[in-house]
């Protein structure tokens, strides 16, 4: 649910049947669900773009400035062509109003524990959650981790490879 008046996102907590508004850091981020829980990709507006948005509100133009001031981690290991299966990732970052630092987090909603991922790398997100274990991709490849109350445990590399890379595609809905 998004909050009109301060912008922020938030997820019901099952137990209580009560709104818990999502911090800040995350109210932006770029959400999926998985059953009780709510994964997030972590990005910020560029600090071009909200300048933009503060002198002409409502208009973004992707410049010089937008393109090449602040950038999303990891950027020196992506694809600088297109794929077969997937386009140039440095001109798609580029050309993105927002900045990824390669964080990833996972909420609870049935009790209100919120999980981060660092993967340290920009082009990453989580593919799925499942019988308490999450599966996330870091650039070209996917990993396993369990989540308990204690959080996330140690991530196990599945599969390394180019395709990989262009996996999350295969994840969305058209």
């Amino acid at each position: 649910m998004l909050d009109k008046q301060n912008r922020s996102r938030g997820a019901v907590l099952r137990k209580h049947a009560t709104w818990l508004m999502m911090p800040e850091p995350l109210s932006g981020g770029l959400l999926r669900a998985f059953g009780k829980y709510v994964a997030v990709t972590e990005r910020h507006l560029k600090k071009a773009v909200q300048a933009q948005l503060k002198a002409h509100p409502g208009t973004v133009y992707v410049d010089e400035e937008v393109m090449k001031k602040e950038r999303s981690a990891g950027e020196d290991q992506w694809r600088t062509n297109p794929g077969p299966l997937g386009p140039n990732l440095v001109a798609s970052f580029a050309n993105s109003a927002s900045v990824y630092r390669g964080r990833l987090h996972i909420f609870d909603a049935d009790t209100g524990d919120l999980f981060r991922i660092d993967t340290h790398q920009g082009d990453s997100e989580i593919l799925l959650i499942d019988s308490g274990n999450v599966y996330y991709r870091v650039s070209n490849g996917i990993y396993t981790a369990r989540i308990s109350h204690d959080g996330v445990g140690r991530s196990r590399l599945l599969i390394r490879d180019d395709a990989v890379s262009d996996a999350h595609w295969a994840f969305l809905r058209h």
